[in-house]
């Protein structure tokens, strides 16, 4: 059984700056090619986990706007469920 695609966004920082991170677990293939041409990056060595790296307000609009339409219900503990289609 597939588990439900999730979205989760961090507050971070990379070498004292502040950073923005978009993740997204358990993406479908379908899910996956929109996450390609967003430009969200596998993270090594972590099953089916794709993160995009914002520094800008703009950088993080332009990483969740199209997700937005996907979002199912309301998040818990900061992660929302994502449609896989």
């Amino acid at each position: 059984m597939e588990q439900q695609p999730t979205l989760k966004i961090c507050r971070t920082t990379v070498d004292g700056r502040p950073v923005v991170d978009l993740i997204v677990r358990h993406a479908t293939p379908k899910l996956r090619d929109l996450l390609d041409e967003l430009e969200y990056k596998i993270v090594p060595d972590i099953a089916n986990m794709r993160r995009k790296r914002c520094v800008t307000p703009a950088e993080v609009d332009a990483a969740r706007a199209p997700l937005i339409p996907l979002v199912i219900g309301e998040p818990v503990d900061g992660v929302v469920m994502l449609r896989g289609e």
